[in-house]
């Protein structure tokens, strides 16, 4: 389980990082700033990212499979 949850956790920090380039982006910030910012935080998540890709095969699925089915099920029946 403990895979499941090492994964999520890096997924929810990469998610993060693109909620603060709209951020940024809608509160027009100079775009330099915008993207040394946005890219520091991506290069260090992705790195933790393919570090983590490994524990899919050992339950990190299952997150997988569960946030599929909520996005189904908002996107269908919002």
């Amino acid at each position: 389980m403990e895979a499941a949850f090492g994964l999520s956790v890096t997924l929810t920090m990469l998610m993060s990082t693109v909620l603060i380039n709209f951020y940024l982006y809608t509160k027009r910030v100079p775009t330099i700033w915008v993207v040394l910012i946005t890219g520091l935080f991506t290069v260090i998540e992705l790195s933790f990212l393919s570090a983590n890709l490994q524990k899919i095969k050992e339950g990190g699925y299952i997150t997988l499979i569960i946030g599929a089915i909520l996005f189904y099920q908002f996107r269908h029946f919002a």
